[in-house]
């Protein structure tokens, strides 16, 4: 995995974890209109309740979970290796993450930059 894909990978696991309810507030610092009423609130909304749902139907609790991370990393295995989820689910769910991934860089593009230069080690917080 070369660095460049990084920079969406890691945003797209906070927004899986998110989903979770376990990204401890990280989406919503970088990305605060998430948060707020309106369209891309309600984007959100609607995926989370679709995770929840799918998450409900399976007996491991992360199986989905673990499906969706191995398509985010790496779409074409965890289609593959998915027999629980159709191919649709997978991938509808892994581009609106993407999306979502997207817009949390866009916000506080400068934040954001030094948030994830720390988390990889590349800067020293000041």
């Amino acid at each position: 995995m070369c660095i460049r894909d990084r920079f969406i990978i890691i945003p797209c696991l906070l927004v899986l974890n998110s989903l979770d309810e376990d990204d401890r507030g990280i989406c919503g610092k970088y990305y605060p209109v998430l948060m707020e009423s309106g369209a891309n609130q309600e984007e959100y909304k609607s995926l989370k309740r679709r995770y929840q749902e799918l998450r409900r139907k399976c007996r491991d609790n992360y199986e989905l979970y673990n499906t969706l991370e191995k398509a985010i990393i790496d779409e074409t295995q965890a289609i593959k290796s998915s027999k629980k989820y159709s191919e649709t689910t997978v991938k509808d769910m892994v581009h609106k993450i993407k999306c979502i991934a997207m817009e949390i860089q866009r916000c506080k593009p400068e934040d954001w930059n030094s948030f994830i230069e720390v988390g990889m080690g590349i800067k020293v917080p000041s």
